[in-house]
């Protein structure tokens, strides 16, 4: 699995917390129990991994698109 990237300059509040939620996670630990430990529903858990990877590499593309 890809590792989520650290907090973006145009990081939202949500993106922040969801991004150290990640980093927490105990090895071994199930994303179900992840879930239940953050009290939040294991949908919206993964929801929230699919979106940090889709915005991560929409800004990596942004980064590489716009010319230095």
């Amino acid at each position: 699995m890809r590792k989520i990237a650290k907090v973006a300059a145009s990081e939202t509040p949500a993106e922040g917390r969801y991004r150290r939620l990640f980093g927490e996670r105990r090895k071994g630990e199930s994303w179900a129990a992840l879930a239940a430990r953050a009290g939040v529903s294991p949908g919206t858990l993964a929801w929230w991994r699919h979106e940090l990877r889709r915005r991560d590499e929409t800004r990596a593309r942004s980064a590489v698109a716009v010319p230095a």
